[in-house]
């Protein structure tokens, strides 16, 4: 698979593509786009805002992919950045790797997380005490894919090497 840079509003990533493990991993870095446009100096390591990853755990069932995003730089969190980077990750999970269901697993006290994925219209199905957790989970059926193709249809793929976009 080649590099790629998947954009929109406000927000810019990278996939940095699959990891040779035996659990497959995708992950997309999330960029505060706004950042790096305004100043042409800024490289993209001082633009980095978080990451979203999607793991293919489950041997037994790969339409399932578990979902996790950290939007590290405090300056960009409550502004959507993750909102937008799971819905991207999402839909590059339903559209490249038909993938129909997602879970993912939030620390209890985690509301912010906890508020997000509701939004995104994930339902809880298991509390772990042990491990602090919350499991989150959403089958995405026909509506629901629709609505997450709506929610993205802003988005551009492209191509990335070497550090500049190429047309795709």
């Amino acid at each position: 698979m080649r590099p790629v840079r998947i954009a929109g509003p406000g927000l810019g990533w990278q996939r940095e593509g699959w990891l040779q493990r035996p659990s497959p991993e995708c992950t997309f870095i999330v960029l505060d786009a706004e950042k790096w446009q305004a100043q042409l100096s800024t490289t993209e390591e001082s633009c980095m805002a978080g990451d979203v990853n999607l793991f293919l755990t489950d041997l037994g069932d790969p339409s399932l992919g578990e979902i996790e995003v950290m939007i590290a730089e405090p300056s960009c969190r409550g502004k959507g950045f993750g909102t937008e980077a799971v819905l991207m990750m999402m839909s590059y999970g339903v559209t490249k790797l038909g993938l129909t269901k997602f879970e993912a697993k939030i620390g209890q006290g985690n509301e912010p997380s906890i508020r997000m994925f509701r939004k995104l219209h994930f339902e809880q199905v298991a509390v772990s005490s042990v491990f602090q957790e919350v499991t989150f989970r959403l089958t995405v059926n026909e509506h629901e894919r629709q609505w997450l193709l709506e929610q993205t249809s802003h988005v551009e793929e492209k191509c990335y090497r070497d550090g500049s976009l190429e047309s795709h």
